[in-house]
């Protein structure tokens, strides 16, 4: 596959880990949910249970890192930013399978749940299928508000995970004006922002708050934009060489320094400001000595389709586990079956995704530029 001129080697890999991290997670839930031998009944409970939410920031990170990267240099040269073709590109990569998902959850999935016994013998998802407000929820989520919806408890099985895409979708309607309107104040206008968004995501320690406020808070918690601005303001350091910054990510020393404390926030599920920061520095560090990143092309390929695996890997769950739950096999023997059939069947269905459907809309890309 030709990599396109902005390919910055490491980060497939970081997306194809982080979507994988996602993937650990909810099996473990699930299986904790179900009453089966999980790793939330051991010693690593804390760090599976915060495993999903850490590497959906990782996710946002690098969002606001890539994005700020892309701005800025079609800024420096073209002399300026195109909106519009800012949007369509975000539109052609996100919207296609977001809405082939919604699709699928909203209206394949519980057809064939209520007009079939084929997967009674998985309760999870199938309570909440016949139990979920489906109009109520349904607006939410083609707005791209599912972490709206999230809040208000409209759990929607195979759909729910693109809470965060909502998230990034909000993320994008701002951000490339801010970097067009802001580029000469970018710097204040980052740390301002991100010292504001934490102020607001401890406003309930300091104030009481009636039931509605204590519900908008918990949306705006969801938007972790506060993840992407840091991200954003790793990308602008490097970008406009801040000496400072700069000399720091170029440190031999500073992967050994950064990745021990990384491994020891994961394990001890401490998320926030400074879980960012770090993940800030990782990506800053790979993209300032891109000439020493070594690619690994299997994992990186998987990259290349996180977005898929991100994605499609609850409906995968609910088809495999409704199948694995049928026989009766011994506690190893399930968990084999389950991880290795859950993460192929993720894969083969990412990839065909990939190929017949998410490439086929990036290759619209230029001819809708040429009607611009």
């Amino acid at each position: 596959m030709e990599k396109p001129s902005h390919f910055i080697k490491g980060f497939n890999e970081i997306r194809a880990l982080a979507a994988f991290g996602v993937l650990w997670c909810h099996v473990e839930l699930y299986k904790h949910r179900e009453g089966r031998l999980s790793m939330y009944d051991g010693f690593l409970e804390r760090f599976i249970d915060g495993l999903g939410k850490n590497m959906v920031d990782v996710f946002f990170v690098l969002s606001g890192f890539l994005i700020t990267v892309l701005l800025l240099l079609e800024q420096k040269k073209h002399e300026r930013i195109s909106i519009k073709k800012f949007y369509i590109r975000r539109v052609l990569r996100i919207w296609p399978l977001y809405f082939l998902v919604l699709g699928i959850s909203f209206f394949v999935l519980p057809f064939i749940v209520l007009n079939t016994d084929w997967f009674l013998t998985e309760t999870h998802y199938y309570n909440l299928i016949n139990t979920v407000d489906y109009t109520s929820a349904f607006p939410y989520f083609m707005l791209f508000l599912s972490n709206v919806a999230l809040v208000l408890r409209l759990i929607i099985p195979g759909a729910s995970q693109s809470w965060s895409i909502s998230v990034e979708e909000q993320f994008y309607v701002f951000w490339p004006w801010v970097i067009r309107i802001f580029r000469n104040y970018l710097l204040p206008f980052f740390l301002i922002f991100v010292v504001i968004k934490i102020a607001i995501n401890h406003t309930n320690e300091f104030v009481s708050l009636s039931h509605n406020e204590k519900i908008v808070l918990k949306v705006i918690k969801t938007i972790r934009v506060e993840m992407m601005a840091l991200g954003g303001l790793g990308a602008y350091l490097l970008f406009m060489n801040n000496k400072i910054y700069t000399r720091i990510c170029r440190l031999r020393v500073l992967p050994y320094v950064i990745l021990p404390i990384l491994l020891g926030m994961l394990l001890l599920d401490k998320k926030g400001i400074i879980f960012g920061i770090i993940i800030t520095l990782i990506f800053s560090y790979i993209y300032a000595n891109q000439s020493k990143i070594r690619e690994f092309k299997f994992i990186s390929n998987l990259g290349n389709i996180s977005y898929g695996i991100y994605m499609y890997h609850p409906l995968v769950m609910f088809l495999c586990f409704s199948v694995l739950n049928k026989l009766k096999i011994d506690t190893i023997t399930y968990n084999l079956l389950a991880y290795s059939t859950i993460i192929l069947g993720t894969i083969l269905l990412s990839s065909l995704s990939y190929k017949f459907l998410e490439s086929g809309f990036l290759k619209l890309k230029n001819r809708v530029y040429s009607l611009l």
